[in-house]
């Protein structure tokens, strides 16, 4: 068995260029100087071996882009009764605008009819505005219009009191009916659908603090699996692995589908145009599941190594082919470091190290296709690099270095 000392010795360096994912937070996925940085850290010769601990440690990292698709899921009860109250309020502008055009001129219900018409006509820009947004808008967007809501729809039942409980003998039959209308809608709003969206809003705000306890457990189980995994304690690596996959099965989403793969691939040029995919709680199950397989020791695990008179800032382009050995399988021309250097900037040792640790599970899991190369994909975020305009065109590429 090997001495435990000399394997963290050997992990030490890489680990210190994948902690900086945490490190320095989300923005330091964009920012050069921190991948400088972590190439930087290391003079002497590095050759050890992968281990799960790798693509542990960047998983991690990834917990937290989860919340996005979480929060739209949570938020969809919310929205639903949200614009039911909407689609009132759009009711009560058509009803307002064909009373006051059937009132008299000098009838003491134009003043009621229009303002109830000005109310209703803000809170339906408000819903159309809220709509333009699509499914993506940010929470605080979403809170703010429905804090405007609340103060319309108050103001709306205020508003009703102007109505009068007996017909005019000054307006027609038509009119008085309208009048009815309004009155029956403003009561519905009032007592139905305002009700229905707050308690809604209450509702998804408990659930999103549950699901952010959620998060910190599964990102602290992954971290202590990585942990584990370097200090060779396999059984305690496997089940924090389990908690962290069962407490993602307690997280609201729905079950991922994965489009068959076409029969012509898509080219990498129109990878390259995909629009950025938010990752989602079953594929990040998918990318785990794989893991457990390398704690256990199966597959065989890759090399990597460096010499000792390199230059710890040489680009990759500059690293031999031999310097990454992925056992039992043929690389093709365009290797993981071709890969990185061409399309995942600014194509550093680190990050080819990085790269095939983020890959190793999938490639080890999975065999070429669609839904590999989207699972590399959202791996890939996990590596600190400049940009992410070319990460389709990468996973692209790197579904296909093993088949």
């Amino acid at each position: 068995m090997k001495d435990q000392r000399s394997i963290s010795a050997t992990l030490q360096p890489r680990r210190h260029f994948i902690s900086s994912v945490i490190v320095g937070g989300a923005a330091s996925f964009l920012a050069p100087q921190v991948i400088a940085r972590a190439t930087e850290m290391n003079d002497e010769p590095c050759r050890g071996e992968l281990t799960a601990a790798d693509p542990l440690y960047l998983y991690q990292g990834l917990v937290w882009q989860l919340q996005t698709g979480i929060v739209t899921d949570i938020r969809n009860e919310e929205r639903r009764e949200s614009e039911n109250l909407s689609d009132k309020i759009e009711e009560l502008y058509k009803l307002s605008t064909e009373l006051k055009a059937k009132l008299p001129q000098r009838s003491a219900l134009q003043p009621a009819a229009e303002h109830l018409k000005s109310l209703a006509y803000i809170g339906r820009a408000n819903e159309i505005a809220l709509r333009a947004g699509g499914r993506s808008a940010a929470r605080e967007v979403v809170r703010a219009h429905a804090r405007s809501q609340r103060v319309i729809t108050a103001e709306i039942v205020k508003a009703a009191v102007d109505l009068p409980s007996h017909p005019e003998i000054t307006i027609s039959d038509e009119a008085w009916s309208l009048v009815q209308q309004l009155i029956q809608k403003i009561d519905e709003i009032k007592t139905v659908y305002q009700p229905a969206v707050d308690q809604a809003r209450q509702k998804s705000d408990k659930l999103l603090q549950d699901a952010n306890r959620t998060l910190f457990s599964i990102q602290r189980s992954l971290l202590k699996a990585s942990s584990s995994v370097v200090n060779g304690n396999q059984a305690e690596a496997l089940s924090q692995v389990d908690f962290a996959l069962a407490q993602l099965a307690k997280l609201p989403g729905p079950a991922v589908s994965t489009p068959p793969a076409p029969a012509d691939p898509p080219s990498p040029d129109v990878d390259a145009n995909r629009e950025e995919k938010a990752l989602t709680r079953d594929e990040f199950v998918e990318m785990l599941k794989p893991v457990k397989s390398l704690i256990s020791g199966v597959p065989q695990l890759p090399q990597i190594t460096r010499r000792q008179n390199d230059n710890p800032m040489r680009p990759v382009a500059f690293i031999s082919p031999a310097e990454i050995v992925l056992p039992n399988t043929t690389i093709p021309a365009l290797g993981v470091r071709e890969i990185v250097r061409t399309y995942i900037p600014s194509g550093t040792w680190w990050q080819v190290v990085g790269v095939t640790a983020a890959c190793l599970p999938l490639w080890a899991a999975y065999s070429q296709s669609e839904k590999r190369k989207e699972l590399i994909y959202n791996a890939l975020k996990a590596v600190p690099r400049e940009n992410s305009k070319m990460l389709w065109t990468a996973a692209y590429w790197l579904d296909r270095v093993t088949g």
